[in-house]
C-alpha cells in the first residue's frame, strides 16, 4: 500500500526523512562546456588601456618636439639679374623645413627613444 508518504521501498516515511530520496528521480544533466575565462580578461584589458589613453591624451608636458621637415631642392628656384657673374653650382642646394609642436605625454614618451626628435622646454621657447 503506497499512502503517498513513505518512498518506493516502504522503508523510510518520505515526511521524516531529512535527506530526501537517496536515488534521484530526474536524469543527471550533461556538464555544461566550461567557458574560457582569457577572452573576458583579454577584452576587459583592452578597455582599460583604451580608457587610459583616452584620458591620458590631452595631457600636456612643459615640452617642445623638434622635429625635421621634408626637404625641397631649390636650386632651379634660385634666379640672378641679367650682368651678375655667377657660377653654376657643383653640388645640392636644399631647403630644409622644421616641425615644432606642444607634446603631449604619449608623444613625450615616443621622443625619447627617437634619436630625429629633440624635445626642448617650454620655456626656452616662449
Amino acid at each position: 500500500m503506497n499512502d503517498g508518504l513513505t518512498d518506493p521501498t516502504g522503508t523510510v516515511p518520505r515526511a521524516m526523512d531529512p535527506y530526501g530520496p537517496t536515488e534521484p528521480d530526474f536524469a543527471p544533466l550533461a556538464p555544461r562546456p566550461r567557458v574560457p575565462k582569457w577572452p573576458f580578461v583579454l577584452g576587459g584589458l583592452a578597455l582599460l588601456v583604451g580608457l587610459a589613453v583616452a584620458l591620458l591624451w590631452p595631457v600636456k608636458v612643459p615640452y617642445f618636439a623638434m622635429t625635421p621637415g621634408p626637404t625641397e631642392e631649390v636650386v632651379d628656384l634660385v634666379t640672378l639679374p641679367e650682368g651678375i657673374d655667377a657660377f653654376e653650382p657643383t653640388g645640392e642646394f636644399f631647403l630644409l623645413t622644421v616641425g615644432l609642436r606642444e607634446v603631449n605625454l604619449f608623444e613625450y614618451l615616443e621622443a625619447q627613444f627617437d634619436p630625429k626628435v629633440d624635445l626642448i622646454d617650454r620655456e626656452v621657447i616662449r
